[in-house]
């Protein structure tokens, strides 16, 4: 009935690497992969995801704002690990985009260093325009065309 349905479909038949790829629009994706035993989170420009630990790292928290995984650390007396190896203090992770995450759940409380995602470089299709023009001749024609980042065509003007 909805698109999320069609992607969590799609990765459970033919796999992540396969369904990407054919995946266009605004997205931010986590799911529990049973077989591996991982969390996995992917998301493309369009949708922002953070991430956090608890003090212990027994717990991985998420959400599409670090201030969403604050809130909910506060109301539920969660004490979250602070990372000082950059030489400031960091709660929160945001990923990058277009990279899948996958968290292995079997370290989460085992171990005195935070966890470490494996993590994957995984592109969807990029956004096409649909743009009418003509030739010199008189001919119109109609295309669709990459959106390059700063959101022009790529085919020019």
């Amino acid at each position: 009935n909805v698109d999320s349905q069609t992607l969590f479909a799609a990765i459970a038949a033919i796999g992540i690497e396969a369904t990407i790829p054919m995946t266009q629009g605004a997205w931010s994706l986590v799911w529990y992969d049973m077989k591996e035993g991982t969390l996995n989170f992917l998301r493309n420009k369009e949708r922002p995801m953070w991430y956090a630990y608890t003090d212990d790292f027994s717990r991985l928290i998420w959400a599409s704002q670090w201030e969403f995984i604050h809130a909910a650390a506060m109301s539920n007396d969660m004490e979250l690990h602070t990372d000082t190896s950059s030489g400031r203090p960091v709660q929160f992770w945001q990923t990058d985009e277009d990279v899948h995450y996958s968290f292995n759940l079997a370290e989460l409380g085992k171990t005195k260093e935070r966890p470490k995602p494996k993590a994957k470089k995984l592109e969807g299709k990029p956004k096409y325009v649909s743009m009418t023009g003509s030739y010199s001749g008189g001919s119109n024609v109609t295309g669709f065309f990459p959106v390059r980042e700063n959101g022009s065509n790529t085919q020019g003007t």
